[in-house]
């Protein structure tokens, strides 16, 4: 957004004097409203007590001249367009849809002539000057899209299609406060779908992925490209983000803008890490040939190798104490293992309470960071299991599990390759206890073959 104020010095105050200012701006609607009814009288009276024009100054509003000043004690846009250009649709747009806070607010409307007058809530800054101007962490990038998600979804509900959603559309308000409040505006190519017509849902669906690319690897695509993304280790966060970016840019059926605003990426913590408990529940006494379990188990070589030889001592320590042994090489017992000591937190050591996180929300980071593509690889393999439904997935979430979206959780080839076996760990051991452990067995095999030899020595 460029603000020209009007108190600066230099030739830039030429340029800003030169703009109308707000009071006369306004006039021609104020004027005619004057010469109608009482009733409209009164509604004038009110609106002037509402506009405040000393704060006001000039700015541009998806390429539309306009004033920033103050309407109701807010901040507000005035913004003034021909009544027979589509710009006239964001007015009547605007006016259909109740309200949300991911969809920018009009205040009022007044018509004269040919002309029509808004005022919208102001904004503070556009997405894509606030992500080059700030630094900010990845959890706030996703607080930010997560919010235009649900902006679209509650657009595409009411059957209006944006039709030009990108990253000037999107603007940003609140911008003192930890988290900005995220808005969808610039409406004049927005469309309402009536019963019949071709809804172009799909367009948006494919813009909000690239937005969703831009604001969170700060890279910009082309309008019909597709993001790549280069192989190597990525955060939880990035993964499941790839997920969804890839699907809602991908060639194949779009998921729709419900699907995405209910996407593991937006999800808290402690939703991930119940999800995957309720997955281990799900699947612990399923037999091994079960539809689930197998396809949990089928490409489990692309989120990890040997997922029990990378925790820290005190953690594969402790779950070597348990009656039931887990298996480094398989999905079902990772899951089994964030489940059981989820349950039993509180009743382990200090030293591994400490190592996992002290609490139960950095339990849940712990194992998000360990493994990091594990939550989008079980959200993509248990998308068909209807106990899960209601609670975890949207209506219809196969756009996320295509194979496409499998293949980019393929490991960098240049990653060092781990045991693969399926022996459990059975805890540190020095070399010299290794060798006696091994000594000891070999003791036992003959002691059995020799008592096997006796008895038959016996028998004859």
């Amino acid at each position: 957004m460029r603000l020209h104020f009007l108190c600066i010095a230099g030739p830039s105050r030429r340029m800003a004097q030169s703009q109308p200012s707000l009071s006369s701006f306004l006039s021609p609607f104020l004027r005619s409203v004057r010469m109608a009814n009482s009733e409209s009288e009164v509604s004038v009276i009110k609106i002037n007590e509402f506009i405040s024009y000393s704060s006001a100054y000039y700015v541009e509003y998806d390429k539309r001249p306009c004033h920033s000043g103050i309407f109701n004690t807010r901040k507000a846009l005035f913004v003034v367009f021909d009544a027979e250009s589509e710009a006239a649709k964001e007015a009547k747009i605007l006016k259909e849809l109740d309200y949300h806070p991911a969809i920018i607010r009009m205040f009022c409307e007044l018509k004269h002539d040919d002309q029509h007058f808004i005022i919208l809530e102001d904004h503070s800054v556009r997405l894509d000057t606030y992500v080059h101007m700030k630094e900010f962490e990845i959890s706030l990038a996703v607080d930010v899209i997560g919010q235009v998600a649900k902006g679209l979804e509650f657009l595409h509900e009411n059957q209006i299609n944006h039709g030009n959603l990108g990253l000037k559309a999107i603007h940003l308000t609140s911008l003192a406060k930890s988290h900005p409040r995220a808005v969808i505006a610039e409406f004049k190519y927005a469309s309402k779908v009536e019963d019949g017509q071709e809804s172009k849902n799909g367009q948006d669906v494919h813009r909000l992925g690239q937005i969703f690319h831009f604001t969170l690897f700060k890279e910009t695509v082309g309008i019909d490209e597709v993001p790549e993304y280069s192989k190597g280790e990525k955060s939880c966060i990035e993964v499941t983000a790839m997920n969804a970016i890839v699907a809602m840019t991908g060639s194949w059926k779009k998921p729709t803008a419900s699907a995405v605003a209910k996407h593991p990426l937006f999800w808290s913590t402690e939703k991930q890490l119940r999800f995957l408990i309720d997955v281990s529940d799900r699947v612990e006494k399923l037999p091994e040939d079960n539809t689930f379990v197998s396809g949990l188990e089928s490409d489990k070589g692309k989120v990890f190798r040997n997922w029990f030889e990378t925790l820290p001592t005190p953690i594969r320590d402790d779950l070597v104490q348990g009656p039931r042994p887990y298996h480094g090489s398989t999905m079902k017992d990772l899951l089994r293992a964030i489940r059981n000591k989820k349950s039993h937190f509180y009743e382990l050591t200090a030293n591994v309470q400490t190592t996992y996180g002290t609490n139960k929300q950095g339990y849940g980071l712990f194992w998000l960071n360990k493994v990091p593509k594990l939550l989008i690889y079980v959200f993509m393999k248990m998308a068909d299991c209807q106990e899960l439904s209601d609670e975890y997935y949207a209506d219809d979430t196969t756009p996320f599990s295509d194979p496409k979206c499998l293949t980019m959780l393929d490991h960098d080839k240049n990653m060092k390759k781990s045991n693969f076996n399926s022996k459990p760990y059975n805890g540190p051991q020095s070399a010299n206890a290794a060798k006696k452990q091994k000594q000891k067995k070999a003791k036992a095999k003959m002691a059995k073959r020799a008592e096997m030899n006796t008895s038959a020595t016996d028998t004859n």
